[in-house]
């Protein structure tokens, strides 16, 4: 009889429900991961679990049994709280029917679903749009948010709809009720910062994403195998008869530029990964210099903080001069011995008080002194490592730097401060602190423009100068990612299309087939799709859904 063992506990029989639950287990893993670039292991075959329609009627049905348990799987590291919608079994149910276009099994799972917690309308709802029965998906919303209307997942729903109509002044509303009712969550906050940029308020867009709670990324359980001392791993004969597959490139075209494969923002993961798209969609809209001038205008900078450091010096330095002490007139010992008590009380309460000020004044220095982008000691103690390339400060910064760093470095000096009745204007108040992580994504963008407007320079100059740009195979693909990074998709294309010229890369065949899919370009895409074909074939990859 069949037995497994509970870690730190006796053997257990293997019931009828808990090989369902390593069934439904196992066909999630083989879908989630199916096309996942960080889930490659030499001599890995990957077999499609689901072959027919018997095996999918099987997937629904223990889908259905187990719905309720699914929050136990765990969510998307953008998720906070697992829930019956947002998990892995939910993710796994939405990729498998959505990458084939096929919501109506779907469809009939979550109407049955849907009786039990009118939240699981939000997938039903979903499938409804993915099948083009738009009417039916918002009568299915408006049902739903009556029962119940604090479900941040039915309002999302609402909001990516209205947002596909171009109405996004009443997305506006369900996005900010969404965040009311669910602020503990990434997602709302995430959700605002998209419709906030859509409406073209930058300044909000801005203070909601430096609101966002974020969370530290915790890695995937994934297999870990030793480097084989040899493989054999042959190519099918009727691959290698058709002609269509081409073999890896070596030797010069893997060579990497260390600029480029030493950039940051490709080892973002999770919340962090999520809110750097979210800033480089900002900076598509408006520029470098203008989301540097929105920075400063809604968080403190370091001028900003110097000039009320120097207001609240100056306050207190003034009345000491006043202080001064004035002759007193002769009186009786008795009256002089009680003036003298009654000074010295005052004077060491005023002691006191100045000590406390001093100290209160010190940890707030401390504190505010985070906000400089450029403090390295601080950069040291983040999770996200800035290259080794020196950086250019930003302007408002870099000039306010070099001021201080003419005296004791880190220490921050001022010269001839202003007077509070000088009529200088503070706005210290009305502005928020940029957070320490908000901060870092910042100097990881300005790495990434610095790399692409050097690029998009240097081919400008050999195209004036009638010269050819080489580049190679590996560092024409990671270019392809930096422009799509950075929302430039016709540069992300050119770049992907050179790396095929110099090597096979099923990462930039991927990628091109998607924007050819977007554009549409069918003659390319249906070219893509035979091209990342024959390569999973050729690696034993039954099942990539995407590609699909």
């Amino acid at each position: 009889m069949p037995f497994l063992e509970w870690m730190f506990e006796s053997k257990h029989e293997a019931t009828a429900a808990i090989w369902q639950e390593t069934y439904l287990s196992a066909v999630l893993r083989a879908i989630l991961y199916s096309d996942d670039s960080y889930y490659r292991l030499a001599g890995y075959r990957k077999i499609d679990p689901i072959t027919s329609l018997t095996a999918e009627a099987r997937f629904l049905e223990a889908v259905e049994t187990l719905f309720w348990r699914g929050w136990q799987l765990g969510s998307n590291p953008e998720i906070q709280t697992a829930t019956s919608v947002h998990n892995h079994l939910t993710s796994g149910i939405m990729k498998y029917f959505g990458d084939s276009f096929r919501y109506g099994p779907a469809i009939e799972l979550f109407e049955k679903l849907r009786k039990k917690d009118p939240e699981a309308g939000a997938l039903l709802a979903q499938s409804y749009i993915g099948q083009n029965k738009e009417i039916k998906a918002v009568q299915i919303l408006n049902h739903d948010l009556k029962r119940l209307p604090i479900s941040y997942a039915l309002l999302h729903v609402q909001v990516d709809f209205l947002r596909s109509k171009g109405e996004s002044q009443m997305a506006l509303k369900l996005a900010k009720f969404a965040v009311n009712t669910t602020p503990s969550e990434f997602l709302t906050w995430a959700k605002l910062t998209e419709v906030y940029i859509d409406l073209e308020d930058y300044k909000n867009a801005l203070l909601t994403l430096n609101s966002c709670p974020m969370f530290t990324y915790s890695e995937r359980d994934m297999h870990r195998m030793p480097a084989p001392i040899k493989t054999h791993l042959p190519i099918k004969t009727d691959i290698l008869n058709s002609g269509i597959m081409e073999e890896d490139a070596a030797g010069r075209e893997n060579e990497i530029d260390p600029n480029l494969s030493r950039l940051p923002a490709p080892a973002l993961h999770g919340t962090f990964a999520k809110a750097y798209s979210l800033l480089t969609r900002l900076v598509s809209k408006i520029g470098w210099d203008n989301l540097l001038k929105c920075r400063s205008e809604v968080f403190v900078m370091e001028e900003e903080y110097r000039m009320q450091k120097a207001k609240e010096d100056s306050q207190k330095t003034s009345p000491s001069v006043n202080n001064d002490p004035k002759e007193k007139p002769e009186s009786n010992d008795d009256n002089n011995e009680a003036e003298t008590a009654t000074i010295d009380v005052e004077a060491e309460k005023k002691e006191t008080k100045n000590e406390d000020e001093e100290t209160l004044e010190n940890e707030l220095t401390e504190n505010m002194e985070t906000v400089d982008l450029n403090d390295e000691e601080d950069k040291e103690n983040t999770p996200i490592e800035v290259p080794h390339t020196p950086l250019v400060r930003p302007e408002q910064v870099a000039e306010d730097k070099s001021k201080s760093d003419n005296g004791n470095g880190n220490n921050v000096s001022i010269q001839n401060p202003p007077h509070p009745n000088d009529g200088v204007s503070f706005t210290f108040s009305n502005k928020r602190l940029c957070e320490r992580w908000l901060d870092n994504l910042f100097m990881v963008l300005y790495e990434d423009l610095r790399i692409y407007t050097f690029w998009k320079t240097e081919a400008a100059h050999y195209r004036a100068q009638q010269m050819p740009y080489r580049k190679t195979g590996a560092e024409w693909e990671l270019l392809g990612d930096l422009a799509l990074r950075l929302w430039h998709e016709n540069d992300a294309k050119d770049a992907y299309e050179q790396c095929l010229d110099h090597k096979f890369s099923a990462k930039s065949w991927m990628k091109l087939l998607e924007i050819y899919v977007s554009e549409p370009n069918v003659q390319r895409a249906l070219l893509a799709a035979v091209k990342l074909t024959v390569y999973h074939e050729r690696w034993y990859h039954e099942i990539v859904r995407r590609s699909l």
